[in-house]
């Protein structure tokens, strides 16, 4: 990934993290197929998820004044937001498990 793409991420981070409602999710130890799923629900419930770099997901956190949330990223995490409701996320990925 060249710089200028690697800049254009972490702005498109910047916006996620900035929303209200938005959870990080350790995905390890799920398979593809159970992701699939977990996604397929999420978009019905208008529920966005994004898997993440995490050292770019660190800078992104830092520009937008958010610091406390760096030692989550050690593996593969992703970010879950609703775009109209806050809670919705949360609630489809407690159906899910």
């Amino acid at each position: 990934m060249n710089k200028e793409r690697k800049i254009q991420v972490v702005e498109e981070y910047v916006s996620i993290f900035e929303k209200p409602g938005v959870y990080l999710m350790a995905y390890q130890g799920m398979n593809v197929a159970e992701i699939s799923e977990l996604r397929a629900s999420l978009r019905k419930a208008n529920v966005s998820m994004r898997v993440l770099r995490n050292t770019l997901a660190k800078r992104a956190l830092k520009q937008a004044g958010i610091e406390s949330f760096d030692s989550y990223f050690g593996g593969p995490v992703s970010a879950v937001w609703s775009h109209e409701d806050s809670i919705a996320p949360a609630r489809e990925m407690l159906k899910f498990i």
